[in-house]
């Protein structure tokens, strides 16, 4: 259980990357510059400093698939066990539609 909460703790925090990164680049922010920028603040994480590192745009279609799946895996889980996962669920379940697009303009 606790590696299914810590994929979906990953890939909300993906979904929070591509929204605040979104927003960054239409002010003309460097998306580059603010990841670097994350890398030594509160809002860095794991999944930030796997853009464009691990994650590159020659897998990032695959992890995005991946992380769907996870997230599905973790919303059966909690559902199985009683908990309403709706609102993680649907939050996290749109962050890796951004990982692909997201990574080729870190680039």
């Amino acid at each position: 259980m606790a590696k299914l909460c810590n994929n979906a703790l990953t890939v909300s925090n993906l979904r929070n990357i591509v929204e605040v990164f979104a927003m960054a680049e239409k002010l003309g922010v460097s998306l580059a510059g603010l990841r670097d920028a994350f890398e030594h603040s509160s809002g860095g994480s794991f999944i930030l400093q796997a853009l464009g590192t691990t994650v590159t745009a020659g897998n990032a279609a695959h992890i995005a698939e991946l992380n769907r799946t996870d997230v599905d895996e973790f919303a059966a889980a909690m559902r199985r066990s009683g908990v309403d996962p709706t609102a993680v669920q649907e939050w996290a379940i749109k962050g890796p539609d951004g990982l692909e697009a997201l990574v080729q303009r870190l680039q």
